[in-house]
């Protein structure tokens, strides 16, 4: 009697997990809930195309180069079915965060320091610990420019935030409930800058303009998420 009662539950069981397996992917049952709250860290590679104009030469040597990057990201994503909704910023330093550097007479240097945006993002699941989104929204570069100047070639820097937009895409999968590991990249377009270098020795104001071109980041990051968890 014993073993027809397990045999029962048994066949009940598999009869149910086929059932789950014939549904379409938006009445799957969710082994992976992906809606809340999650926070954590990425690092990766940025790079910036840019070329300056000297105020007295009428060279435009080009300032682009790429960083390595390090930062914070966090956000809140709300599932629906197989699709997800979602908003994430983050804010991100970079090591050595040197771009290019020019000869000459200028002996010039262009820095990134920090960036940081505000997105929102829409993803599909294909299953349910995988997720690949789009996403777009915000940029801000925070920059810095400094040479030699005048007939004594004193050095002098000027610094300036950068403010744009940024689009990009990625893949997401849920190592765990909780533990999520992503790989991003991001395509950025900035307003140009323009870089006050003016000393006692210039015999006009000492303005570089820099004409900021794209910026490309590539990045990997590891989150915990919130999602599914009683509070």
């Amino acid at each position: 009697m014993a073993t027809g009662i397990g045999l029962t539950a048994l066949m009940a069981s598999t009869a149910r997990s086929a059932a789950a397996d014939l549904l379409p992917p938006e009445m799957r049952p969710a082994y992976t809930d992906w809606t809340g709250l999650y926070l954590g860290g990425f690092g990766g590679v940025g790079c910036l195309e840019a070329n300056y104009s000297p105020p007295y030469i009428s060279i435009d040597p080009n300032m682009a180069g790429c960083v390595g990057l390090a930062g914070i990201y966090g956000g809140y994503d709300y599932q629906i079915g197989s699709f997800l909704l979602g908003v994430e910023g983050d804010y991100g330093w970079t090591i050595d965060g040197h771009l290019a550097f020019a000869g000459g007479e200028e002996h010039t240097n262009y820095a990134l320091d920090a960036l940081a945006t505000a997105r929102g993002r829409v993803g599909w699941l294909p299953s349910e610990s995988t997720l690949i989104y789009v996403t777009g929204g915000a940029g801000w570069l925070n920059t810095t420019f400094d040479g030699l100047v005048g007939p004594s070639a004193i050095s002098s820097s000027a610094s300036q935030a950068l403010f744009g937009w940024v689009v990009g895409g990625g893949i997401e999968a849920a190592l765990t409930q909780n533990i999520h590991l992503k790989a991003e990249y991001l395509f950025g377009a900035f307003e140009d800058g323009e870089y006050d270098l003016s000393t006692s020795e210039c015999r006009r104001k000492c303005v570089v303009d820099m004409d900021v071109g794209d910026l490309h980041t590539f990045r990997v990051g590891l989150s915990y998420n919130f999602a599914g968890m009683s509070w």
